[in-house]
């Protein structure tokens, strides 16, 4: 009788979900065993947390069931955590002393922000992981809403995006909360001369406008070296901004163990992959997602690439679990749509060299495509965790 292919999947990233979900529609699949580790058992989808944080979604509108999932699939869910990998036997090392034997593996795992800081990084609270990132943000909501009439002041630290999204919608939130507007001061610091420099100038100057709009206070050309205890922010240039909840939302940062397993990496640590989502170092392996950096391209961590590399990336698990070498290849674009909520909703939309908003109908859209995505997937549908008002 033929060995059956053991496939082990490390991390509950948007394209293994939707690799699983694709795999549970197949009417024929090789013979195989799938294992899916993840240290949580829900994982939570980008598009919808800011929106979340905003107050227009609930916390079970964010989440995939990756139990339910990987059950109606037929593979294998362990909660465990990866730590190492021994390449040479095919083992993953796990948090819980276990290891597990795969002949395929494919790592979707995500990244978190970097943080060079020299000391204080205990008293900030990095955008990601997002289950850690909700706890301290229902904490503050809650004291917001118990202290209405006492000054509340947040500290942000990085322009891209995610930053710039993340005072919008921590600005939104709040001001519905306390009872006069000007008890919330919202600072965001850049490092660079502008904000979101990976988007178009048109883009640049919407939400910059929007953001001083709301009162969002820019401090541009300014590096955080250090956070005290009582929550200051201290840059190299001298200033020092003190806040009650200071947030990272810089340059993305893949787990620590990855630089230490073997696979090729970047300058920065991310698996490099070749166009078949395979690692050039070693074909058995797949990564995708924040975690990859795909060899000659360079391409923003952004969950729209994650998601278009799920349909590529399950027919390649099919392809290698066959046997076959006919392994499909991923060709991205080089420009993606992004929509860029506003926390009132609106939203701004940004492609290549144009940009428009902010305005009601595009953030119906946004809405849509998210949706539409998220209804993909098993939800939690018991009280496993409070919807905050």
């Amino acid at each position: 009788m033929a060995r059956i292919p053991h496939l082990v999947a490390i991390g509950g990233g948007h394209s293994h979900a939707l690799a699983l979900d694709l795999w549970s529609r197949q009417r024929s699949r090789p013979p195989a065993h799938i294992t899916l580790i993840s240290d949580a058992v829900y994982t939570p989808y980008s598009g919808i947390l800011p929106g979340h944080v905003a107050g227009q979604y609930r916390w079970s509108d964010c989440y995939i069931d990756l139990p339910s999932l990987a059950a109606r699939a037929g593979v294998d869910f362990l909660r465990d955590r990866a730590v190492g990998l021994d390449l040479h036997r095919r083992i993953v090392e796990l948090e819980s002393d276990r290891s597990i034997a795969y002949d395929y593996l494919s790592i979707d795992t995500g990244s978190t922000p970097e943080m060079n800081l020299r000391a204080g990084r205990s008293y900030t609270t990095p955008a990601k992981p997002v289950p850690a990132f909700l706890h301290d943000w229902y904490r503050l909501l809650d004291r917001v809403r118990n202290e209405r009439d006492r000054p509340v002041a947040i500290t942000i630290v990085g322009g891209g995006a995610g930053g710039v999204e993340l005072s919008l919608t921590i600005s939104a939130r709040l001001r519905k909360l306390l009872h006069r507007p000007e008890l919330l001061t919202v600072n965001l610091l850049q490092r660079g001369p502008r904000l979101l420099p990976e988007h178009n100038a048109s883009v640049r100057r919407i939400l910059e406008a929007i953001a001083i709009e709301r009162g969002v206070r820019l401090h541009l050309g300014e590096t955080v070296r250090e956070v005290t205890a009582t929550r200051t922010a201290i840059c190299d240039s001298g200033r020092e901004i003190t806040s009650d909840f200071v947030v990272w939302v810089t340059n993305a940062t893949p787990a620590f163990w990855l630089g230490n397993s073997g696979l090729t990496t970047d300058d920065r640590g991310f698996v490099t992959i070749d166009d078949t989502l395979r690692s050039v170092s070693h074909p058995e392996v797949f990564a995708t997602g924040d975690v990859a950096a795909l060899q000659g391209r360079s391409l923003p961590r952004a969950g729209v690439y994650a998601v278009r590399q799920g349909t590529p990336l399950l027919q390649n698990w099919l392809a290698a679990l066959s046997g076959s070498r006919d392994l499909i290849r991923y060709d991205p674009p080089n420009t993606v749509l992004a929509l860029i909520g506003t926390g009132d909703g609106r939203a701004v939309a940004s492609w290549g060299k144009f940009g428009v908003g902010a305005y009601r109908w595009l953030w119906w859209i946004k809405d849509a495509i998210d949706r539409r995505f998220m209804n993909k997937f098993p939800r939690f549908t018991a009280q496993q965790k409070r919807d905050p008002d």
